[in-house]
Order: C-alpha cells, then structure tokens, then sequence
C-alpha cells in the first residue's frame, strides 16, 4: 500500500490542509480511498495471495 500511496504525495496534501484548510483535490483523495480500500480487502483474506504486488488487484495510478 505504502508503494501505491507513495505518487500521491499524501502528506504534502495534508500538509497543506493543515496549513491552509484547502481540502486535498477529489481525485487524489478518491485515488487514496481505492488503495486503502484495496489494502483492507486483501487483508482481510484468509490466505493473501503471494502475487499481491501485481497491478491486477491495484488500481491504476494517477497518470
């Protein structure tokens, strides 16, 4: 997760919330919901799969 996370740049973003109160851009945000949602759904499987890595369970990243 922290691997996808990383292109996003998150703590910038909520660097500048802190700072500013701007909220972090909707497509950014939305885009660290879905990892995070994905991290939590493999978590939760019984056995992760060993190719957990690959791009197939990830979503894409921002272009």
């Amino acid at each position: 997760m922290a691997r996808r996370l990383a292109p996003l740049n998150m703590a910038r973003w909520d660097a500048r919330l802190k700072a500013t109160g701007l909220p972090v851009p909707r497509h950014i945000d939305r885009k660290r919901r879905e990892i995070e949602f994905v991290a939590q759904a493999l978590g939760r499987l019984a056995a992760i799969p060993a190719d957990y890595r690959d791009d197939l369970y990830w979503p894409a990243l921002l272009p």
